[in-house]
């Protein structure tokens, strides 16, 4: 399964009530840069990932589709 990271990046960063312009402030990058990933345009490169993970407030694995679900019993 193919991972949408521009809807995982609107999505979250919808939820966190930012504009595009103030996420690219926070990770570092151009507005022209988020609303390419945002419209499936582009993609986030490698290094760039950490910054805006950060800035989105997810985890890397999360971003990527790589967590899985906690099961109740392991807690």
């Amino acid at each position: 399964m193919k991972q949408d990271f521009g809807a995982v990046i609107r999505a979250r960063r919808n939820a966190l009530g930012m504009n595009q312009s103030r996420l690219a402030e926070e990770a570092g990058v151009s507005r022209n840069a988020v609303a390419g990933w945002e419209t499936g345009h582009s993609r986030p490169d490698l290094g760039t990932v950490p910054s805006l993970c950060q800035a989105l407030g997810i985890s890397i694995e999360a971003f990527f589709g790589l967590e899985t679900p906690r099961n109740e019993e392991d807690n």
